[in-house]
């Protein structure tokens, strides 16, 4: 083999260190894709939830594996040596990066335990909504009119989670007081009726109920519990309602 040198820079050399980063950086990258896809498969078929956080754990293994292999034949850096420092290291970086390591740790504390999952709708610190994703730092919620929330997994671990149906995600409420002397049966069904109309094409596919909670001194106080398609805000469904019932006359 020859020698091939330029103002005293072996040339040759760093061609042969050129070629090696690039093969592990094409084989680095071919290996990820190929591990995270069969990682996906894997959960798919098993009972643990599917979520980036694995793929991107998996990702981020392989990429440490091809840095240490380069390291020595490229950069002439022991990798025994990095990883003696990186270890002396650990506490200090551990001290800074410790709401990224907690919401790491919260992430996989989420998923493995089947807590939360892609798809769950979900209310958590007044947010309700549709699990989009659990990530490395947070967790994507988007709310039902299509708004995205963004919430650190550290929190999400430390905070009540209320897990919710479907059907109970776009169930909203409005509280009535019926005159003391109405026929309630006949009553109910008017206001079934009166409700389903006024929502109109933003009504969901559940139906409308009424439910007689007690009686006051002003009259029958009673619940009406209607649902809503995705996109509308419950304030705008109850002001539906709101508006059609301001004319009965069997409300106190």
């Amino acid at each position: 083999m020859f020698d091939i040198q330029y103002n005293g820079i072996d040339i040759k050399e760093w061609v042969d260190k050129f070629l090696i980063l690039l093969i592990a950086l094409v084989v680095g990258w071919l290996l990820s894709r190929w591990l995270a896809r069969l990682v996906d498969k894997a959960l798919d078929r098993s009972q643990v939830p599917d979520a980036t956080i694995f793929s991107n754990l998996t990702k981020a293994a392989v990429w440490i594996v091809a840095i240490l292999c380069v390291l020595q034949p490229v950069f002439n850096i022991s990798p025994n040596a990095l990883i003696t420092t990186l270890g002396a290291a650990s506490i200090a970086i551990s001290l800074g990066l410790q709401d990224t390591i907690s919401n790491l740790i919260g992430g996989l504390a989420l998923m493995v335990n089947k807590i939360v999952k892609p798809g769950d709708y979900i209310t958590v610190n007044g947010i309700t909504g549709r699990v989009q994703d659990v990530t490395w730092r947070s967790t994507t919620v988007q709310d039902r009119v299509g708004n995205t929330e963004v919430i650190p997994n550290s929190v999400l671990n430390k905070s009540a989670i209320t897990l919710l149906t479907k059907v109970l995600a776009h169930e909203t409420s409005l509280d009535l007081v019926l005159k003391p002397d109405v026929n309630t049966d006949a009553v109910c069904k008017e206001l079934i009726q009166t409700v389903d109309t006024s929502l109109g094409s933003h009504k969901g596919p559940a139906e409308t109920v009424v439910r007689l909670t007690g009686i006051s001194g002003t009259g029958i106080n009673a619940t009406v519990y209607f649902h809503v398609k995705e996109g509308i805000t419950f304030a705008n469904a109850t002001d539906l309602v709101v508006r059609s019932l301001q004319n009965a006359d069997y409300i106190v």
